[in-house]
Formats: structure tokens, sequence, C-alpha cells
């Protein structure tokens, strides 16, 4: 069973309480700077659920914010 995107923030929660973290910053990147990420790369995609090649989240003990630029509004919405 997949984990939802609320039990994915509740856990990364609980790990920025343990290390006595304020933020936590989610990048669209890999260890290379790729153009195109493999699946295990997707940060993003797994956080949020958000699927264009380009974003950037901050999750925060009460919020989870994400940018994007103007192709991936609308995507970014749902």
């Amino acid at each position: 069973m997949s984990k939802t995107g609320p039990q994915k923030l509740e856990e990364l929660r609980l790990l920025m309480f343990e290390q006595n973290l304020d933020g936590y910053i989610v990048l669209h990147g890999d260890a290379h700077q790729s153009e195109y990420l493999a699946p295990c790369d997707e940060r993003i995609g797994y956080i949020s659920g958000f699927k264009g090649s380009n974003g950037l989240c901050l999750v925060t003990m009460e919020d989870a914010l994400m940018w994007t630029d103007g192709r991936y509004y609308l995507a970014a919405e749902q």
C-alpha cells in the first residue's frame, strides 16, 4: 500500500522535529544536475505528487509550499 501525501508530510515533519529543523527545502534535481530525472530522484513528485520538471518545495511544521514557473501553474494547483 502506498502512502498518501498527508502521510508523507507527517513522516517528514516527524523527522524534522527529531532533528530540530524549522523547514525542509525539496529541490528538483539530482546529484548530476541532469535535465531529466530518474524516478528515484523525483523528490518533489514524491512529497507533493507534482509531475512537472521545474519546482521547489518548502515544508515547515505548519505549511507545505511549492513554487514553479508559469508552464506548470495549473498542474501545481492540483
